[in-house]
C-alpha cells in the first residue's frame, strides 16, 4: 500500500496518516482510525480530512462525547463547517463509503447547514 510506504519512509506524514485513517475507517477498524487520525494531528492541525476520521470513527464506537469534542475542535479550526461542506468536498469512488462516513459525522453532530 503506497501509504505505507510513505511513512516508512516519513513515519509523521499527516496527510498519509490522515488518509490512513479513512481506509481503517471504511475497513472498520475504528481504533486504528483513531489512532492514525489523532497522530496525524498531533503533528499538523491543518489536514481537515484526519478530524472526519477522528469524528466519524469515534461516534461509529459509540463514543458520542469524545466525536463531539473534536467537532468542538474542528469547529474551532474551521468555523462555520457543516455536513454541507462535508459532502461538496472530494468523496471516495464508492459511494457506500461516503454513506457511511457521512452518517458517522451525523450521529457525532456536524452540524447539517
Amino acid at each position: 500500500m503506497l501509504l505505507r510506504r510513505v511513512l516508512d519512509i516519513d513515519a509523521g506524514n499527516p496527510e498519509a496518516l490522515g488518509r490512513l485513517a479513512h481506509v481503517y475507517f471504511y475497513q472498520g477498524h475504528m481504533e486504528e482510525a483513531i489512532n492514525s487520525a489523532t497522530r496525524a494531528l498531533a503533528t499538523s492541525a491543518s489536514f481537515i480530512p484526519s478530524y472526519w476520521a477522528l469524528i466519524a470513527a469515534n461516534a461509529e464506537l459509540g463514543r458520542l462525547d469524545e466525536a463531539h469534542s473534536w467537532v468542538e475542535a474542528l469547529l474551532k479550526r474551521v468555523p462555520g463547517t457543516t455536513m454541507r461542506w462535508a459532502t461538496n468536498s472530494p468523496k471516495p469512488q464508492d459511494p457506500k463509503r461516503s454513506e457511511m462516513l457521512f452518517a458517522a459525522l451525523r450521529k457525532a453532530g456536524i452540524p447539517e447547514v
